[in-house]
């Protein structure tokens, strides 16, 4: 699977009616150019740090994805998510094929990691860490699929690296279960500044509430 993905972060002042009518008018572009995609408003109990608008998209292929980023509904899509009145900073990239753990079930929610790389980590310090995201489903009940991704494109305020995709059974599921596990918390330690195996500096983490799962939905 191939990703593309938009985050704005609303300017202040921008009213709930504004940020809605964004969101719709980014859902029928992104339903325009690809089979699949989310585009909500991130609800507020996010977790820190977590963007506004989220806004992705998923392909069957790079040549899919390069087909449909070369399209006129492509330029007005990021011409909609980023108009200057409404949008403070737009984060965009897009990512994969990744490496994934699939799983069978009903999903409601999908959460993002969005990761820069500490500068001159070592590879190996990078496997372990896309080995441990991987198994996190195995120890958190409801967390039924995971995918880590290299970023091919970017564009923003952060050169990106990695992202990290979840599919959770509920919101509750990973605003609970997930985000107080012994396991959850082991891995991040990868992602923690002052841990001295740190492979990343920065996250983006923000969850939409979904309909379906979304890292199966172009499963045969």
């Amino acid at each position: 699977m191939i990703n593309a993905l938009y985050i704005v972060k609303f300017a202040d002042g921008v009213s709930v009616e504004q940020k809605t009518a964004m969101a719709d008018a980014a859902r029928k572009l992104c339903e325009s150019v690809s089979e699949v995609g989310i585009c909500e408003v991130v609800p507020d109990d996010s977790p820190t740090n977590p963007g506004d608008l989220f806004c992705e998209m998923a392909f069957r292929e790079r040549t899919d994805y390069d087909a449909a980023s070369s399209t006129g509904a492509w330029d007005e899509l990021k011409a909609t998510v980023s108009e200057e009145e409404l949008a403070a900073d737009v984060t965009f990239v897009a990512y994969g094929p990744g490496d994934a753990n699939l799983g069978k079930g009903e999903c409601t929610c999908h959460r993002v990691m969005l990761m820069r790389l500490v500068d001159g980590v070592a590879p190996e310090v990078i496997d372990m860490m896309r080995r441990r995201v991987l198994k996190v489903g195995e120890y958190v009940p409801g967390l039924v699929s995971t995918q880590i991704s290299e970023v091919f494109e970017s564009s923003g305020s952060v050169d990106w690296n990695y992202v990290y995709d979840c599919d959770f059974d509920t919101p509750a599921t990973f605003l609970g279960k997930y985000m107080t596990s012994p396991y959850h918390w082991g891995y991040l330690r990868l992602v923690q500044s002052d841990c001295v195996e740190c492979v990343a500096d920065m996250q983006l983490t923000p969850y939409v509430v979904t309909e379906k799962a979304f890292l199966t939905s172009l499963s045969d």
